[in-house]
């Protein structure tokens, strides 16, 4: 016979000393075990699959939209919040540096060309010989701007003709002039003497004499005194000659000045 006793989850048979058991009540409990047992073998082959989520059925695909982390925002408001991020800090990174970036550049893009940016920077302080290199930080470059001489560059020289015919004597420089001033000392007589000067882009007519002329700018740009015995000729942005149709025995001083 049947126990009165059972146990908890599959109601099995517990005897007390009391009572008999039958074959049939063993046959019953091995059919509960039995069927208990498949359940359980089932429930974990197919423990790997998903059958529900929020309220959706079947074969379910798993969105950023189904997942919430622990707080309950959904994984999908997370990377839309992470895309955000990113995309305000391109905007605002291209904003702040303006050209050549852009906030449609990756960041990659970005690092490329602010790289490029401090090379330049470098390469310009190299320039107003500030020793720098483009792998220094930004800062640091910024910092050397405040090491340039600001102060203008001259040169002053002369030249000793001799006893010739013509004078034509060539100065180069490393730089543009703005102002060239030019003297002539004759070496035997005293009234002998010319003075030229040469102003860029202006008007200039008159230098320590009253007599002075300028060609116009689109032929051999020169200006002398009412001598005539020296002038100034521009050859090129950082060359002048200087030109005396007389000759004789004289010295010549210039003085080239950035203003």
């Amino acid at each position: 016979m049947s126990s009165e006793n059972k146990t908890l989850n599959l109601e099995l048979n517990q005897w007390n000393g009391n009572e008999y058991p039958k074959r049939s009540d063993f046959i019953e409990d091995n059919k509960k075990i039995d069927k208990a047992y498949k359940e359980l073998k089932d429930s974990i082959k197919n423990g790997g699959k998903v059958s529900s989520v929020n309220n959706k059925i079947g074969d379910v695909i798993l969105k950023a939209e189904d997942i919430k982390t622990a707080t309950g925002i959904t994984v999908e408001n997370k990377l839309n919040e992470l895309f955000q991020f990113a995309d305000n800090g391109k905007k605002n990174m291209a904003s702040v540096i303006g050209s050549p970036l852009s906030s449609s550049d990756t960041f990659d893009s970005m690092k490329s060309k602010i790289q490029t940016l401090k090379n330049t920077f470098a390469s310009n302080l190299i320039a107003k010989e500030q020793s720098s290199s483009g792998s220094e930080s930004l800062d640091s470059l910024i910092n050397k701007i405040k090491s340039i001489n600001p102060q203008k560059k001259w040169v002053e020289g002369n030249y000793q003709s001799g006893d010739v015919d013509v004078v034509s004597y060539n100065v180069s420089l490393k730089w543009k002039p703005s102002c060239i001033a030019v003297f002539r000392k004759d070496d035997y007589w005293n009234y002998s003497h010319g003075i030229a000067m040469f102003v860029t882009n202006s008007t200039f007519k008159n230098a320590l004499t009253t007599n002075v002329y300028s060609s116009p700018l689109n032929e051999f740009n020169f200006i002398f005194s009412g001598s005539d015995r020296a002038q100034i000729r521009i050859l090129s942005d950082t060359s002048f000659k200087i030109v005396d149709p007389y000759g004789g025995s004289a010295t010549y001083y210039w003085l080239a000045i950035e203003l």
